[in-house]
């Protein structure tokens, strides 16, 4: 996910809002399963699994903070496959992998015009202001 932030920051005056799909074999993977929205609710679980995986479909999208125009928000919604010999499905909100052999990265870039995400105060997660 730091790359795909590298990669809006270097392109901002292009990339105002994108969509991106990838696949491949990563290892190292920290990823998140959402326990609810809103003031009782704790957000995000935070796992990890070290091994190696298949990176079977990953999609997601580049938006802007309304609170700083030249920081990109990357959301990602993953499954991976685990190297366990039957490829047992798991995942959740990709936060971060390392690259292991090769991942395809496509993005396409839908609009010039920055989408921006605001802090929505009652699910208490920012979310497109549009």
């Amino acid at each position: 996910m730091e790359n795909l932030c590298k990669f809006a920051k270097q392109y901002n005056h292009l990339l105002g809002f994108a969509e991106f799909k990838m696949k491949g074999s990563i290892e190292n993977i920290e990823y998140a399963f959402s326990l609810g929205y809103g003031q009782e609710k704790n957000g995000y679980k935070i796992m990890k699994y070290q091994d190696k995986a298949e990176l079977l479909v990953a999609l997601g999208d580049i938006s802007w903070d309304n609170e700083d125009i030249n920081k990109p928000i990357v959301h990602c919604h993953a499954v991976f496959a685990k190297n366990d010999g039957i490829g047992t499905a798991f995942g959740g909100h990709l936060k971060e992998a390392i690259v292991n052999l090769t991942t395809l990265i496509i993005i396409d870039i839908l609009s010039n015009e920055k989408v921006v995400c605001k802090l929505d105060k009652e699910m208490n997660i920012k979310l497109w202001d549009l």
